[in-house]
């Protein structure tokens, strides 16, 4: 796990992908290859121009910074207590999908 809270809120506006970036590489600091798959996957979007969250181009059910799909994930990602569609929950649920 990370060694220190790293929370959204302190990377805005998150409607910027160098925003986004920023928070990624520093909330996986200890894991860099999950920066690497944001970017590959969103671009570091988690946010659209119309601000409504990223979805997949090719599978729109693939959602936000981590293109976490709802249709495999959405379940286990709420009895966790997480929204896919929140920054800081698709980043926690994608630590926890790596480990």
């Amino acid at each position: 796990m990370q060694s220190k809270e790293v929370k959204s809120e302190d990377y805005g506006p998150l409607m910027d992908p160098k925003n986004v970036e920023k928070f990624v590489k520093n909330y996986f600091a200890d894991m860099p290859i999950m920066a690497k798959i944001a970017s590959c996957e969103s671009h570091n979007r988690h946010y659209g121009s119309n601000g409504e969250v990223w979805r997949g181009e090719k599978t729109p059910l693939d959602r936000g910074v981590m293109q976490i799909n709802l249709y495999f994930h959405q379940k286990v990602a709420e009895k966790m207590g997480l929204d896919l569609h929140n920054i800081d929950d698709n980043v926690v649920y994608a630590r926890y999908l790596y480990e």
